[in-house]
């Protein structure tokens, strides 16, 4: 009896581990993406709200090897030549990006230089081919603290 119930443990894992492969591939593809949003600069004096340029461009989603920490590596080449890379874990319809780092081309008045560097955070839904990612903005740049909430992302796998 003991066997037995190893070896229906052993077809469950192995069906389970089958079940994440077919999400993961669900995501997989090459995507033409638009990002808009908000981002807030904040100062101990002053706080400015400053729309983001559309941003447009490829996204590539990739599957990972199975011994990565996560699921999918996500390339974004955005038209204006910038590159950015994150990582997601994918669970069902979802995927949640890990930190990722990226450059971001701000002109608020004189507080902050040309570009500076922003911690990305976010998740998304996929539905019919397309992925809706809401993404969270965070960087320091001396007394200036640049903030950006519900940074969208619409993604449609191109086919």
């Amino acid at each position: 009896m003991n066997r037995n119930l190893k070896a229906v443990f052993f077809i469950l894992l192995v069906l389970c581990a089958s079940c994440h492969k077919i999400e993961v591939n669900n995501f997989t593809g090459t995507y033409s993406y638009k990002t808009t949003g908000t981002v807030k600069a904040t100062t101990s004096e002053i706080s400015i709200d400053h729309s983001l340029p559309n941003e447009i461009g490829t996204m590539h989603i990739l599957k990972n090897k199975s011994s990565d920490n996560y699921d999918v590596t996500i390339i974004m080449n955005d038209v204006g030549g910038g590159i950015y890379t994150a990582y997601g874990n994918i669970d069902g319809d979802e995927i949640k990006l890990a930190p990722y780092q990226r450059p971001l081309d701000l002109k608020l008045l004189d507080l902050i230089g040309k570009d500076i560097t922003v911690t990305c955070t976010g998740s998304g839904k996929l539905k019919d081919g397309v992925l809706l990612l809401t993404q969270n903005y965070i960087a320091f740049n001396g007394n200036v603290i640049v903030t950006g909430k519900d940074i969208t992302t619409i993604a449609e796998l191109n086919e």
